[in-house]
């Protein structure tokens, strides 16, 4: 038996990847995932979609009482929200997981990175289902607002969509780029999350969520405000389903770990109107238009998309002055003479003076101190929040941290914030624990 298949009990895992995905996804921490019981028992029935029949509101304008003439019967209308499942599995070799394998508490260390996965592509199939959403006719009619640059103004100007209904919007979607240009504004603010230390921008009293994979053809790029509960969740085991199974291809000496998933999530008020070409739908066919229809009235459907300009020249393609001085907000304070010690780590060396040439802010090379009218401390985290891919990357080089593994930016941000950590331990002079870090020496 593989070593995968001693340490995995499949009922369990699956029970345990399952609840850790609702706890870990920021979609759901944010209020606009509501965990919806009904759905999670369509997901059970199976089938490749589920109806969900709706009454029509009521309408009209009231009539005066006669005792001459009945009231006239209005019908209540019928409709029908259809939301698709989603199909979806993946399978790991075991070097994928050797790092959780040569663990104690292996099975609890697998599944928190099988959990890291299904977080990430459970908002990939979101991001492309609302992507599909707004380009439907219906959609693109009502509820998006197409404009020039960002601002406060667009903001309001694409909340106004929904009139009185405007105040369920909650959170709101961003593109890292938009993110970044936001904090140039300096309208972010960060608040506490409830019962945590934890901080979370927010901007004109949205929730931000940033995500590279909204829509953008480099030029546009569209951002969604949505409302609380706007979107349901269900996730359950259709009958005969067989979630998590192991295998071993004996010749070649590979363990594998096989996990499925049957979920949906669905924009209330939008049905599937689609024909996937497999069992379920593709990311890419989640985001046609044609493949959506609206069905609720306007203002009950809790989402609009502010489609809107940035100007990304040059953007991504070194150490813009914006990003450079968010590093160095970071780096205040270090001795560049503890940076130059065998305990510390080359490439800080290197970060010194990239980051000098980048902003008049920077303690300059070779002077063996720093600025002495920079704070004495490194503040918190906050400076990374804003970067993207291309910026954390390049902060990654200059410092010396090895992205391999790290598949999304939080993960990249942690890694880049454990060197961080390490330079503040050399600037306290606690050179002993970093013996070896420099790779180059």
């Amino acid at each position: 038996m593989s070593t995968i298949a001693k340490i995995i009990e499949p009922i369990t895992f699956s029970n345990y990847v399952i609840e850790q995905t609702k706890k870990q996804s920021k979609l759901i921490q944010s209020n606009i995932i509501t965990q919806d019981e009904r759905l999670n028992s369509l997901v059970r029935q199976g089938g490749r979609t589920v109806n969900m029949p709706l009454w029509g509101r009521l309408e009209g304008e009231s009539e005066v009482l006669s005792d001459e003439r009945e009231l006239t019967v209005d019908e209540i209308g019928t409709n029908k929200d259809v939301a698709v499942q989603h199909f979806r599995g993946k399978a790991w070799g075991a070097n994928d997981l050797a790092s959780a394998l040569a663990g104690d508490s292996a099975m609890v260390a697998i599944g928190n990175q099988v959990t890291e996965y299904w977080v990430a592509d459970e908002q990939d199939v979101l991001v492309s289902s609302l992507k599909g959403v707004f380009s439907s006719a219906g959609m693109a009619a009502t509820h998006v607002n197409s404009t020039g640059a960002i601002s406060p103004k667009a903001i309001l100007d694409t909340k106004q969509l929904l009139g009185d209904a405007a105040s369920q919007l909650v959170t709101m979607f961003v593109h890292s780029y938009t993110f970044t240009e936001l904090q140039k504004q300096n309208l972010i603010k960060y608040i506490p999350l409830a019962r945590s230390e934890v901080l979370i921008p927010t901007y004109l009293g949205y929730v931000l969520l940033v995500d590279d994979g909204m829509p953008t053809d480099g030029t546009y790029f569209d951002s969604y405000i949505m409302a609380r509960g706007c979107v349901g969740r269900g996730d359950g085991l259709p009958v005969d389903a067989v979630p998590v199974e192991t295998d071993r291809k004996k010749l070649a000496g590979k363990d594998i770990l096989i996990n499925r998933r049957y979920f949906l999530l669905h924009p209330y008020g939008i049905k599937w109107a689609g024909d996937a070409a497999g069992l379920s739908p593709t990311n890419a066919e989640l985001a046609t238009g044609t493949n959506w229809q609206k069905v609720y009235a306007d203002k009950n459907i809790g989402m609009v998309c502010l489609r809107h300009t940035l100007d990304i020249t040059g953007a991504g393609t070194g150490l813009s002055s914006a990003m450079a001085g968010e590093i160095v907000k970071l780096f205040q304070g270090i001795s560049l003479a503890a940076a130059g010690t065998p305990q510390a780590p080359q490439a800080l060396q290197t970060f010194a003076g990239v980051a000098g040439s980048a902003t008049s802010t920077a303690p300059e090379t070779g002077t063996g101190t720093a600025n002495p009218d920079e704070p004495s401390s490194l503040p918190t985290q906050s400076g990374l929040r804003g970067m993207n891919t291309a910026d954390l990357t390049q902060l990654a080089e200059a410092l010396g941290v090895d992205l391999t593994g790290a598949t999304n930016n939080d993960q990249r941000r942690e890694a880049i914030w454990d060197m961080i950590e390490e330079i503040q331990n050399i600037q306290a002079g606690d050179g002993e624990a970093h013996a070896g870090i420099n790779s180059n020496e």
